[in-house]
């Protein structure tokens, strides 16, 4: 999917951030940064993540711009998640993987008590099933001009962020 018929947003703000986190993984010995928003005060809202992966404790070192290429999400190392219609954090009416588009991350801290800071732009998203890591047959789609600053904490016990 792409071009008029997609769903347009001209900004997504990130003011309300739902998760942030930087989260171990076991499959490759690896760790990842996500952070997550929602439109605030809207009963099913929508949200928008970015994660900065890290596998084998390899990755991209901030401060740095990447341009998202049409990978899978297995395969990306940054990656940018839409979330549509969420009744609760876990629990969406649909996903969608930024397939073009570049993010910009700052500062993203490989550890368990740190920070994430970025923003992102010209994001192009199609319908994703996430965990079969594939393209939503004839799927929506949908392009986010501009995401907002975005500066989000997290400590190891999950209480207020750092400073």
């Amino acid at each position: 999917g792409g071009g008029s018929a997609c769903r347009q947003i001209s900004t997504f703000a990130t003011n309300t951030v739902l998760i942030a986190d930087y989260w171990p993984f076991t499959q490759s010995v690896g760790h990842y940064n996500v952070v997550r928003f929602v439109q605030p005060g809207i009963a099913n809202p929508d949200g928008l993540g970015i994660e900065v992966v890290y596998p084998n404790d390899v990755g991209p070192t901030a401060p740095f711009t990447q341009n998202i290429t049409s990978a899978g999400y297995r395969a990306c190392s940054v990656c940018a998640v839409f979330y549509e219609d969420c009744s609760a954090p876990d629990s969406c009416a649909r996903s969608y993987l930024a397939r073009s588009g570049s993010v910009t991350i700052s500062r993203a801290d490989r550890a368990e008590a740190g920070r994430i800071i970025g923003s992102a732009s010209g994001l192009h998203f199609e319908e994703w099933n996430i965990m079969a890591d594939t393209a939503i047959p004839n799927g929506r789609c949908l392009d986010v001009s501009m995401v907002q600053p975005f500066n989000a904490g997290w400590n190891q016990d999950g209480g207020a962020p750092p400073p």
